[in-house]
């Protein structure tokens, strides 16, 4: 369920501003989700604690971007145009599953569930992030005309994404200088190595994530492993079955 939040700001005995807020749900006629509330009206500014919990990651990228640009768009302006369209619709699913949009790192999108408020469960963060992870392989493949990209109609293999998902400790807050929302932490990092093992429309998760679903295993092929840089032991992950995919 999404909840709208009152906030009212205040100032803790050591000097820093906090706030205090109740939570109650939201009329989906009303507001679309807590994330972007949050988000888009600021209420961070306020002073949001840093603090460490454990969050769904996913790192999603288009596959075979380079070959694209190169041999298919070619114009600039038709690659920005494909980053632009692509990246928009990713984010906008990442929102709709009650994610929160970390950064673009090129072609890359990053999506975190839990923050900001932290009421579901594992369960409910992982379960989120994987059906995130299926529309954004899905709404990719139909990436055409209609997007102002004709130039992808008919291409074969048609447009796909490689995507890494983990469950894992992180610590998340306002960092930098424009005070973005994010998060840092090892298995944020191995969740961008995980990434970078999958193919095509490969959906890769990590042992931890697989766990924390607790339901639908029958869908994960076998457990695989990986030996990656600076990373003493392999990584141990799961790919999503394409059944039905």
């Amino acid at each position: 369920d999404t909840h709208h939040a009152e906030l009212t700001p205040h100032v803790e005995p050591g000097g820093e501003i906090a706030l205090d807020y109740q939570v109650e749900p939201y009329d989906p006629e009303i507001a679309e989700d807590t994330g972007r509330f949050y988000v888009e009206h600021q209420l961070f500014s306020y002073g949001e604690i840093r603090r460490e919990r454990d969050v769904a990651v996913m790192f999603c990228d288009i596959s075979g971007f380079t070959r694209v640009s190169e041999q298919v768009l070619k114009e600039p302006a038709l690659i920005g145009r494909l980053v632009d369209r692509w990246s928009a619709q990713a984010v906008e699913i990442i929102w709709e599953t009650g994610g929160v949009f970390d950064k673009m790192v090129g072609d890359c999108v990053i999506g975190l569930w839990g923050p900001p408020l932290f009421e579901g469960d594992a369960a409910s963060y992982c379960g989120a992030a994987l059906r995130a992870a299926e529309q954004i392989r899905d709404f990719t493949r139909r990436l055409g005309a209609e997007q102002g990209l004709p130039q992808l109609e008919g291409l074969e293999p048609p447009l796909g994404v490689a995507t890494g998902l983990n469950y894992c400790p992180l610590y998340v807050g306002l960092f930098g200088p424009n005070e973005d929302y994010t998060g840092f932490s090892a298995g944020m990092n191995n969740t961008a190595r995980l990434q970078g093992l999958a193919v095509r429309d490969e959906i890769l998760c990590l042992g931890p994530f697989v766990e924390a679903l607790g339901a639908g295993l029958a869908r994960f092929g076998e457990e695989r492993q990986a030996a990656v840089k600076n990373v003493a032991e392999p990584l141990i992950f799961r790919a999503l079955g394409t059944e039905g995919a």
